[in-house]
């Protein structure tokens, strides 16, 4: 009886950890793509929303409350900037109080903003603010006279000094008042969810779906985003393989709604916690790679295959073992 020993061939993968510089160079270049698209996808998002009926009134109504209000000044843009910031680069503090100081009497004397038969309203409101228990601090105005009938800037004070009562004037106080009128408000609101809550968060979700997801699945073999195929990293997981579908949804669903998501609405501490593993963990992981056993490699001289049989009939005869 003649016995045959089968000699079995084992075949070891042996990948290189892709290096600090090129994964972030390639989160770089990635997170590019990623703000250039959301700029142009809210530009054009932005002036689809200025075409419907309800976005262009409270646009109309917040223009029209600002120029009334005299508390905003048209730019050359002809966009409306309120007037501390439009002169905010203008030294000439003797005239620019002047203009506050119209600005704000002619606020506080509006019908649209204060009903001005109120005898505790209107500029009322605006002589509280300079003398007396509800002043600014600062003694900026005193009286100019024994009755106390005429109120006049401190002339200790240069007109400089005098620009800080009105930055706290208008911004604080004034601003604030404004924002309370309810036509002003509710205009405010539209504009905010269209532009905050509908149209940048929509803009930047479709990119991170474009870059992050779109790419990777398109280039399986090492889930490849542009910045990765540029810098030759992939991803592989613990059996040295590229990662499933499954599982690479499984880490964009992570990475969106820990990292990103909800970084927004705990100051950044789940995107921070992760780019501290990815500093300090042993194989450099980030928290989705860490969570689903999926590692960065180097490949620029290295293939990524997508499965053990793909191997194995790549190398006929050969058997895999990790």
């Amino acid at each position: 009886m003649t016995e045959i020993s089968a000699k079995i061939e084992t075949i070891e993968l042996d990948y290189q950890k892709a290096k600090y510089s090129k994964r972030l160079l390639a989160f770089m270049f990635d997170m590019l793509c990623v703000g250039i698209m959301t700029s142009l996808l809210f530009l054009g998002t932005r002036a689809i929303a200025e075409k419907q009926t309800i976005f262009t009134d409270a646009l109309e109504t917040r223009a029209r409350l600002q120029s009334e209000s005299h508390l905003y000044v048209l730019n050359d843009q002809n966009n409306y900037d309120l007037i501390t910031d439009f002169y905010a680069s203008n030294t000439d503090y003797a005239d620019i109080i002047i203009e506050y100081e119209a600005a704000l009497v002619a606020f506080y004397t509006s019908p649209t903003f204060f009903d001005q038969d109120d005898p505790a309203g209107g500029i009322h409101l605006y002589n509280e603010q300079k003398i007396g228990e509800n002043a600014v601090a600062g003694n900026y105005f005193v009286y100019a006279d024994s009755e106390h009938t005429s109120i006049v800037a401190n002339p200790a004070y240069s007109a400089e000094k005098m620009d800080a009562f009105y930055q706290i004037a208008i911004e604080d106080i004034a601003y604030a008042y404004l924002n309370s009128h309810p036509d002003y408000s509710q205009a405010s609101r539209v504009i905010l969810v269209f532009s905050t809550i509908f149209i940048l968060p929509f803009s930047i979700l479709v990119s991170l779906l474009v870059f992050e997801l779109l790419f990777p699945l398109i280039f399986s073999r090492g889930r490849q985003t542009l910045g990765r195929k540029i810098f030759h990293i992939g991803l592989i997981t613990s059996d040295a393989i590229s990662p499933k579908t499954g599982r690479f949804l499984a880490r964009f669903a992570l990475f969106l709604f820990v990292e990103i998501i909800a970084s927004v609405f705990t100051f950044g501490i789940p995107i921070i916690f992760s780019v501290s593993m990815f500093f300090f963990t042993k194989n450099n992981q980030s928290f989705p790679d860490y969570m689903l056993g999926i590692y960065s490699v180097d490949v620029e001289l290295k293939t990524i295959y997508k499965s053990i049989d793909e191997y194995e009939a790549s190398h006929s005869g050969a058997s895999f073992n990790l």
